[in-house]
This record gives C-alpha cells, sequence and structure tokens, in this order.
C-alpha cells in the first residue's frame, strides 16, 4: 500500500477561459474587445485539491476527465502540481468539463459551464482503496453534478463514513433549481458544511446565518460554516459556540476560486491540528490570496508564506460577533 494522505478531494474539476473585463455581453451577431482571456484549471473539488496541497497538505484528487483538448489540459497541468491524482477516471469518447468565466469591472464573475464527465461521476468511478488512505474527505461542487445530485454522493459519503473518514462538502450553484432535494440525504453523512450564504438562501430560504446553520443541523449535518464573502464566514460547530470571522484587506481582481480556497485553508488547518479558529483563519487568509490574481489557484501559496501574509495584512473584523 502507498503512503497515506492526508485528504481525499472528490468532485468538480473542469478546464476555465477566464474572460475580462466583460462590462456588458454584446448582442448577437456584435463583437466587443476584452483586456485579456486565460486558460486555467478549476471546479470546487480541483482548486480545493491544489489550494491543500499548496499548504503542504498530502492530497490526492478523484474526478473523470474524458480524452478531448480539455480533459488534456487538465491532465497536464494538473501533473505539474503536488495533487496526486493516480485516481482520476479516463472516459474515452466523453466530453471533459469546462467553463467560461466572465469577469465583470468589480472582480466579480459569471460562468458558462458545461458539466462533462462530472455530470457521470459516481460512486462507481471513487476508488475507495485510495480514499481510505486519507483521513479527511472533500466533496466540491455538489449541486452542479448530475449523477452525485440523484444520489451518487449519498453513497459516497456513506461509505466514506464507515470508512471512519472526517467529511467536508461545500456546494455550487444549482441551475435546475432542486437545491435542498439534491443534498438533503447527504446531510446527516457530512462532518462540516460549508455552502456560500446564496446558495444557503436557495436551500433554505433565509438570508440569516444562524437560521441557516441551525437548519442544517437540524436535518443532520454535524458543523456547518456559512461563507458570506466579504462579510467574512459564521461558524456553528457541534461543540461549543458558534463564531463569526472577517475578511484580510486586500485588492480584488477576481472573485472566482475565493470559497474553494477558503475551505482548503480551513481543512488544512484540521491537517495541521490548529484550533477551531485559527483553521477559520487560515481559511480566511487563503481566500483573500485567492482573489488578488486571475484564475482560481494562481496567487495561492505555500503554508510559511501564507501565515506571513496573515501577520502583515490588515485584518478586518466581521461587522456581527457573537
Amino acid at each position: 500500500m502507498s503512503d497515506p494522505f492526508d485528504v481525499c478531494c472528490v468532485g468538480q474539476m473542469c478546464t476555465d477561459v477566464f474572460v475580462g473585463t466583460v462590462a456588458e455581453v454584446p448582442a448577437s451577431g456584435q463583437m466587443v474587445f476584452l483586456d485579456e482571456a486565460t486558460l486555467s484549471i478549476g471546479g470546487c473539488g480541483l482548486n480545493t485539491a491544489v489550494g491543500l496541497a499548496a499548504l503542504g497538505a498530502r492530497t490526492e484528487l478523484l474526478g473523470k476527465t474524458g480524452d478531448d483538448g480539455y480533459g488534456a489540459v487538465l491532465r497536464n497541468t494538473l501533473a505539474l502540481t503536488d495533487v496526486n491524482v493516480d485516481g482520476l477516471r479516463f472516459e474515452t469518447g466523453a466530453q471533459s468539463s469546462m467553463s467560461v468565466v466572465l469577469i465583470d469591472p468589480s472582480g466579480e464573475r459569471s460562468i458558462l459551464h458545461v458539466q462533462g464527465t462530472n455530470a457521470t461521476l459516481g460512486y462507481d468511478d471513487i476508488d475507495f482503496e485510495k480514499l481510505a488512505q486519507a483521513k479527511y474527505l472533500f466533496m466540491g461542487g455538489t449541486l452542479a453534478m448530475q449523477a452525485i445530485d440523484h444520489g451518487e454522493g449519498v453513497k459516497i459519503l456513506k461509505k466514506t463514513k464507515e470508512l471512519g473518514l472526517t467529511t467536508f462538502v461545500d456546494t455550487s450553484w444549482d441551475s435546475t433549481g432542486r437545491w435542498f432535494q439534491s443534498i438533503g440525504s447527504s446531510l446527516p453523512y457530512i462532518d462540516w458544511f460549508l455552502p456560500s450564504i446564496e446558495e444557503a438562501k436557495q436551500m433554505i430560504g433565509s438570508s440569516d446565518p444562524e437560521e441557516l446553520a441551525n437548519k442544517f443541523r437540524s436535518h443532520g449535518a454535524k458543523n456547518v460554516v456559512i461563507k458570506m464573502g466579504s462579510k467574512g464566514v459564521y461558524v456553528r460547530p457541534q461543540d461549543g459556540k458558534a463564531f463569526y470571522i472577517g475578511i484580510y484587506d486586500v485588492p480584488v481582481v477576481n472573485t472566482a476560486g475565493a470559497g474553494d480556497a477558503w475551505c482548503a485553508g480551513f481543512i488544512a488547518g484540521f491537517v495541521k491540528e490548529l484550533p477551531l479558529k485559527e483553521c477559520a483563519l487560515l481559511g480566511a487568509a487563503n481566500s483573500a490570496l485567492a482573489v488578488t490574481g486571475t484564475g482560481t489557484t494562481n496567487a495561492l501559496r505555500d503554508y510559511e508564506e501564507t501565515r506571513k501574509f496573515m501577520r502583515e495584512t490588515a485584518y478586518i473584523e466581521p461587522e456581527v460577533q457573537r
């Protein structure tokens, strides 16, 4: 058996084409000039895996690509990272996942997404022998992966808990409108549920982070983090008092991947056995670094450089504190 991993990341992986600055989408038949277009790799599962590896966690990525050009970009670029990709599945004749990310003048993004092989990723694609070597599972991109959202995710999470791993799950925007219907049955197998407040609101109907966290916990999630963008995060642990964490003050170039970077920093804190608030602060720092560069992971740093960033960068306390 090969050496054990700290974290196994399962889920969304895609090739991203970042285009900006896009002030408005041109009318049919028209053309506008762009400042730049950048080819990168991304997806919630992949971004978090790359972020974890950058912070020193031994990380493996389980997912699926096709044999097209987008899949080649994914595999070739991942080979340059410290992420172990021996467990990736390869589907002949299939369309790999890809996104076109439109960056507006404020740095916010809109995404045009092709699910591709992410849509068919399921229980039978997971190498559970490899997964069993890890201590933590991160599943990223739920609500945007068809098979995962129609029962395969529950099966994977249930098996993961049987293997004794701690589970972390993040969500994406659900273009199908199913929302809680897709994720609800998975919550009893989730140790840490990490949705954005926009996605959580669609699932539950409230915009209050405390109410959202309590609702998710009532449906089985043990611990909940509500990511609130520029307002920080709300952390509701199973044991102990809930708290808010603020943000680090940085210029925003591009918000794509910020939530994934937060997850990577947070989970890396668990790997390094930091206190819970320190885990959340590491998440905040990693997220802040992510928004300072184009792409989803290009601006991330190693652990020592990230700690230096935390010492040297102004920290903005959350507006609401408990």
